[in-house]
């Protein structure tokens, strides 16, 4: 249990480290203006959906696809519940943030690709997180859709541009989500493990082995660079602005602590219940539901993101004891 405590701290404190660089090369104003900008399209457009591409590819086969095919109905079970329980404490919680639809999102859904897919990979392995990889995609969908419209500030109205992606348009700015390639990605990784074509860069044909090399190239900038996404964005506001906030404590502490408490409780239950003996069937609920706020809600809230930064940067925070912490009690509880 301390073998995973120390591993998994160790590796949030290296999230961290990207995060703190990020966040003063960007207030000391030592790169471009529009470098966030920059960053968050190479990411969503070309990091992320070569390292979901790899991994799938490199870990699901046709001998496990039926195990596979079971995450995946879990998944979108899992997002039901989520959702559920996000609505119940979004009007426990509702005035301690300006709207609950938005408080509804920071619930529901945690930040599980950059920061949970690297994380997820160091410490259980790649089998593991392939098997994460195809349990969030109802997630990835719904956010990505629904979730459009719940991050959408009142007064902005959401459209379709020529090109078929959801925007949000306000008198001032216009703001379009760019992470399509995603789902693309997730169905030739799985596509190419299916097909048995080997992705890794250690194909006897050329052009493959090379492409392997280049996803998996990528794949290995995944962690570094959304993290300093990260700090980039949260460098719009002063520490003090993004500490003086003990609201926003309570609220991260909701998404790090008590939500994860009743989904590991939820399935305890089940597995008392059904008799399921497996530690991925307690582990990837839980996991999802233990990671910090998602950054979508700073990224696409640039008029009044104050304080949905101060909920995302604290829960970063915190997460250097919490996540560690879960992970070993997960597994005491194997």
């Amino acid at each position: 249990m301390t073998e995973v405590f120390l591993s998994t701290l160790q590796q949030v404190l290296v999230m961290l480290f990207f995060i703190a660089a990020g966040y003063v090369m960007e207030r000391k104003k030592a790169l471009p203006s529009d470098a966030a900008k920059t960053l968050s399209s190479l990411l969503t457009h070309f990091i992320l959906p070569a390292y979901v591409a790899y991994n799938l590819s490199s870990s699901i086969t046709l001998q496990c696809l039926s195990s596979y095919a079971i995450y995946l109905l879990a998944g979108l079970v899992c997002l039901a519940l989520f959702v559920g329980i996000a609505w119940l404490l979004s009007v426990l919680f509702g005035k301690l943030f300006s709207e609950r639809r938005l408080l509804l999102y920071i619930f529901a859904f945690s930040n599980y690709s950059y920061f949970g897919y690297p994380l997820i990979e160091a410490v259980y392995g790649a089998e593991m997180l392939a098997s994460v990889l195809v349990f969030v995609i109802p997630f990835t969908i719904f956010i990505y859709t629904a979730g459009v419209y719940m991050i959408a500030p009142k007064h902005a109205r959401v459209v379709r541009g020529r090109d078929g992606r959801p925007a949000m348009e306000t008198k001032k700015t216009r703001h379009s989500l760019h992470i399509q390639p995603v789902i693309p990605a997730l169905i030739f990784g799985i596509a190419m493990g299916l097909a048995g074509v080997d992705l890794t860069g250690g194909s006897n044909v050329f052009v493959l082995a090379a492409f392997g090399k280049i996803l998996l190239a990528a794949k290995n900038c995944m962690s570094p660079l959304s993290m300093l996404l990260t700090g980039l964005v949260l460098a719009r506001y002063t520490l003090k602005e993004l500490f003086s906030s003990w609201k926003r404590a309570v609220l991260a502490l909701v998404r790090l602590v008590l939500i994860p408490g009743i989904v590991l409780g939820m399935c305890m239950l089940l597995r008392l219940v059904t008799g399921l003996n497996g530690p991925e069937h307690l582990l990837i609920p839980v996991i999802i539901a233990a990671m910090p706020v998602g950054m979508n809600i700073v990224i696409f809230r640039e008029e009044d993101g104050e304080e949905s930064a101060q909920v995302v940067f604290l829960s970063l925070l915190f997460s250097v004891a919490t996540v560690p912490l879960l992970f070993m009690l997960l597994a005491y509880l194997g």
